[in-house]
């Protein structure tokens, strides 16, 4: 069986293949409904009590007279009636009120009109608009009955049709809010796997793909993965890539025809001449970009290498980010590259002390290159453990610095998505902190943002970056809240055993209170964390300038 299949298996076993089962039931097993239901007893006594004058109806000539496909219906449908209504009112005398031999076809009818109403109509229409028109359709159905009764003598149990619209409701309400957690939690999957595989955890990142459900965007990924292994030597984890892929998908690319050769070589190839390759590879480092002289690598991003470099025209060292488009086919080639030169029309707008200057952008054959200023110092991710953590002034004031960046990048309509301590770099010598890879910064008013896209690593996400919707300065503040509570704690605010759960606690749960983590903290750093960690967007502070003026006042008052 493979593995498509299996997913669209267990995605039909879901919440609204019970209401379409549960419609068939009431259509085709008439047999068990032959009591009214509690609400059925309710509209009949409400009907006699809105009846001026009790008027008794006789029945009508039964049609199995006559044959036909509703020839059991009249007894199964007055019986259905006769025996409820006695049960509880007392005041079916004589066969007063019947129902009549059309009744259940017309039900059988109504249960499929409203089956299509909750599996089709009611996902378009929006939470409030589905309520109101199922609140408009129940009014109607109860007013039929009470009128049919009243004014025809006609006995219509509506009751369970009455049930099953909300029931259903409630039951394709919990569907889509279960597909919508779903969905976020194979973006967040996907995400992962990039940030594992760039970071050069490679079990790691197939493990988390391998949990992704199939599709071409997960298929692509895993093959541009094989291919980068592939490249570096490193057969095995190819050859893991390449068979999850045919797994789910045996006819995928040239899968077939890789993953034979790769395994043909497995065996002929010796240690020597693996161990010489692998050394050719490793060095197989350009001599130049544009103008500038590379000296060595200093290691590998999210979009690609990154090289120290030199110009040797003022004698400035510089970083250089590169991305490599030879892999890829024409279409995929001239999307990455403009995807990478949007990083440098976000990041070449700022010109601020404490964020990374882009100097320069060009392309060398098949590498694309963004030249930038090359800073030295460390990630604040490496003073995260406890055993290296900064004294708490130092946190406040660097917090403060990093705040007031964002508040400037903010004005110039960039928002960097990814606040994190691995993105800030931090030079003790120097006494400075640079904010750096605005890597998939977006410009917030650029008509090329697209809401619902999921970018960032998900520790530090925002809730409504989670979500899926528009993000703004306030989602910067968020991830900055959480990186001050872990320079202040050593531990994250929000933790989860699967991505799925962290999702769930950062959108839904309270994180866990700073003084329970770390009893010696100030009472500030509990009120700024608080206030930067709030759920609604609106409720953290409004700027990154209040920010950090909340951080320089504390700094001033407490140390």
């Amino acid at each position: 069986m493979s593995a498509t299949f299996t997913e669209r298996l267990a995605d039909g076993l879901s919440l609204r293949v019970l209401v379409l089962l549960l419609g068939g039931w009431l259509i085709l097993l008439p047999q068990s409904l032959q009591s009214p239901s509690w609400l059925d007893a309710m509209l009949f006594d409400a009907s006699l009590a809105l009846t001026p004058e009790r008027v008794r109806y006789t029945h009508p000539a039964s049609p199995s007279s006559t044959g036909g496909w509703y020839s059991i219906w009249p007894q199964v449908t007055d019986r259905w009636a006769e025996q409820g209504l006695s049960r509880h009112s007392g005041a079916l005398l004589n066969g007063g009120y019947r129902t009549p031999w059309w009744f259940y076809p017309a039900f059988s009818g109504l249960i499929l009109a409203l089956a299509v109403y909750l599996l089709w109509l009611t996902p378009v229409m929006g939470r409030v608009a589905a309520l109101l028109m199922t609140g408009l359709l129940t009014i109607g159905l109860v007013a039929g009955q009470i009128g049919a009764q009243i004014s025809q003598g006609l006995y219509l149990p509506l009751g369970l049709a009455v049930q099953y619209l909300w029931v259903g409701l409630l039951l394709i309400g919990a569907y889509w809010h279960q597909r919508r957690w779903y969905r976020q939690a194979q973006y967040l999957r996907r995400q992962l796997g990039i940030e594992r595989f760039d970071n050069g955890h490679w079990k790691e990142a197939l493990t988390a793909l391998k949990a992704c459900p199939t599709s071409e965007s997960i298929l692509d990924l895993l093959y541009d993965q094989a291919r980068e292994h592939e490249r570096r030597q490193r057969r095995q984890e190819a050859l893991a890539c390449y068979r999850e892929i045919a797994r789910r998908k045996p006819m995928y690319r040239d899968v077939a025809q890789r993953l034979k050769a790769l395994e043909a070589r497995q065996g002929g190839t010796g240690t020597a001449n693996l161990a010489k390759t692998q050394v050719l590879e490793e060095f197989a480092v350009p001599q130049q970009l544009g103008r500038y002289q590379i000296e060595r690598e200093l290691g590998r991003g999210a979009m690609g290498i990154v090289y120290l470099g030199r110009d040797p025209h003022i004698a400035r060292e510089v970083a250089i980010k590169t991305l490599n488009v030879a892999p890829f086919d024409a279409d995929e080639r001239e999307s990455l590259k403009k995807r990478f030169f949007r990083e440098a029309e976000a990041a070449g707008r700022l010109r601020h002390p404490n964020i990374v200057t882009v100097y320069d952008v060009g392309q060398e054959h098949a590498l694309a290159f963004i030249a930038m200023d090359y800073v030295r110092g460390e990630p604040l991710s490496e003073r995260t453990a406890q055993s290296r953590q900064l004294p708490l002034a130092k946190v406040y004031e660097l917090m403060a610095t990093v705040a007031e960046a964002l508040a400037y990048a903010h004005e110039q309509q960039v928002v960097h998505r990814d606040i994190k301590p691995g993105n800030i770099l931090y030079d003790p010598d120097e006494n400075r902190v640079v904010v750096t890879d605005f890597g998939i910064a977006r410009v917030a008013n650029s008509a090329r943002t697209q809401t619902g896209e999921i970018m960032g690593s998900p520790l530090y996400m925002s809730p409504e970056q989670l979500k899926g919707a528009r993000v703004g300065p306030a989602s910067d503040i968020f991830s900055l809240g959480v990186t001050l509570y872990q320079l202040l704690t050593g531990a994250l605010p929000f933790r989860g055993d699967t991505i799925a759960e962290l999702s769930y606690q950062i959108v839904q749960s309270r994180h866990r209170p700073l003084r329970e983590v770390r009893k010696d903290l100030p009472r500030s750093a509990t009120r700024i964390v608080n206030k930067a960690l709030q759920k609604e967007p609106e409720k953290r502070y409004a700027t990154a300038a209040e920010m950090a003026k909340a951080l320089r006042s504390a700094l001033e008052k407490e140390f």
